[in-house]
């Protein structure tokens, strides 16, 4: 299976070792990086120590990668963007390499793709002033042959936060807004006005809880071909949408 490898070695060998085909299907350039603004409740798909997991990026920084990709058309490829500190290492945490993947699935023979990446604010060594952020930014293609590889430097001077309509953003991000759930406005407001039914918030029953697709325990995200049950969102599982929870309704009539 093509994903062994990742599952063997983590992502920090592939980000450090990964082979390098003599041809490839076309070539990526990494065109730059933005930093647009402060977001929450963002999923973030990780490479730990354990394989694939599904994670919330809870306060976050809403990345922009920019890549021009020429061939590869009806290939699936993955980004993982990697936050380097002040002496531009790679971060680990409990789980692994510090690093967010994203998949692209290219459609055209030339195309320019903007990534949005959400990267926790954590993650970020700010413990001494910078001048800039610097990221490591690793393309790969589903057999998991490096692409791509740069160093990205972002100004912090650079950085983009919309302080005046931030309050309004974060709330809306934690009540739905987001991509790693919310609040089930719906089931609170009918409990809180008492109506006929109450709502509870459960472990999902497909995927006990780890949001990735039954069928294929996830390994579909790196070559979606593997997995028919999941190929809206490769690897993800259908019932939950990756959120590892699922609103159970029941009827109180009678009580």
């Amino acid at each position: 299976m093509k994903t062994n490898f990742i599952r063997t070695w983590g992502l920090a060998t592939l980000m450090m070792f990964a082979c390098t085909p003599t041809v490839l299907a076309g070539t990526v350039e990494i065109l730059g990086m933005t930093i647009d603004n402060l977001g929450m409740n963002k999923r973030m798909i990780r490479m730990g120590d354990d394989g694939f997991v599904l994670d919330n990026a809870g306060l976050n920084l809403e990345s922009t990668v920019k890549l021009r990709i020429t061939g590869f058309v009806g290939q699936r490829l993955l980004c993982a963007v990697a936050p380097l500190n002040a002496q531009g290492e790679e971060l680990e945490d409990r789980m692994g390499v510090c690093a967010n993947l994203t998949g692209i699935n290219v459609s055209s023979d030339q195309q320019t793709v903007s990534l949005k990446v959400p990267l926790p604010y954590g993650w970020m060594d700010l413990q001494q002033e910078r001048l800039n952020l610097s990221f490591k930014v690793l393309i790969f293609n589903s057999d998991i042959q490096r692409v791509a590889g740069k160093v990205v430097n972002v100004p912090t001077t650079s950085i983009n936060i919309d302080r005046e309509n931030l309050p309004a953003k974060m709330m809306g991000d934690l009540l739905g807004g987001g991509d790693g759930g919310g609040l089930d406005m719906g089931g609170l407001l009918g409990g809180l006005l008492g109506g006929p039914s109450i709502s509870s918030e459960e472990i999902c029953g497909a995927c006990d809880g780890t949001g990735l697709c039954s069928e294929c325990y996830g390994d579909a995200f790196f070559d979606p071909s593997m997995c028919r049950r999941c190929s809206r969102a490769p690897g993800i599982c259908r019932r939950c949408k990756g959120e590892k929870t699922e609103t159970v309704n029941y009827d109180v009539y009678g009580y």
